[in-house]
């Protein structure tokens, strides 16, 4: 059929960029470039692959919509970031949690390095187990945890108020 022809050919491979060129040949092109390229210049706090595939899912329900708000539009945007939140927290590792854990032995929480907690994770390992500054970043990265720049070197900071929410959110219990 017409459809297996053009979802299902066997000669390319099946990528997002595949898909919007079908999108493009079965749809309206101009319209659905329209939306694309409004989805692109838009500020969209996603990225990756969650843009890779929420993206094209967004330009369509523009398209259907019409470039209004809607009930599918609506829809659509807020079972996305549901999406997105849940898998950021199933995303998270042990190791992240350790780090979580770990910024309760600092002194002061409200401004602090990656290699602060290196440091303490670090005290009791072995040299070859030793976690390196850039993972602890990385980690805290994942957490949520904002930075800002000062001197060229990156600070953490974070209220009390916050790590207490996070450490609930996470499941971690106060010894």
């Amino acid at each position: 059929t017409y459809i297996d022809e053009v979802w299902f050919d066997k000669e390319k491979m099946v990528t997002w960029n595949g898909l919007i060129e079908v999108i493009n040949k079965t749809m309206n092109e101009e319209s659905v470039k329209k939306s694309l390229e409004m989805l692109n210049d838009c500020v969209i706090p996603i990225s990756g692959r969650d843009r890779e595939l929420w993206t094209p899912l967004l330009a369509i329900a523009h398209y259907i919509s019409d470039g209004k708000h809607s009930e599918f539009w609506d829809g659509l945007v807020d079972y996305m970031q549901e999406y997105i939140k849940r898998k950021q927290e199933e995303d998270l590792s042990s190791f992240d949690l350790s780090v979580l854990s770990e910024i309760g032995r600092l002194n002061d929480i409200s401004q602090f390095q990656a290699k602060d907690i290196a440091e303490l994770m670090n005290q009791n390992l072995s040299p070859n187990e030793q976690v390196k500054s850039h993972a602890i970043g990385h980690a805290l990265k994942r957490l949520g945890i904002p930075f800002r720049i000062n001197t060229g070197r990156k600070y953490y900071t974070l209220k009390e108020e916050e790590y207490k929410l996070l450490k609930q959110r996470f499941g971690i219990n106060d010894e």
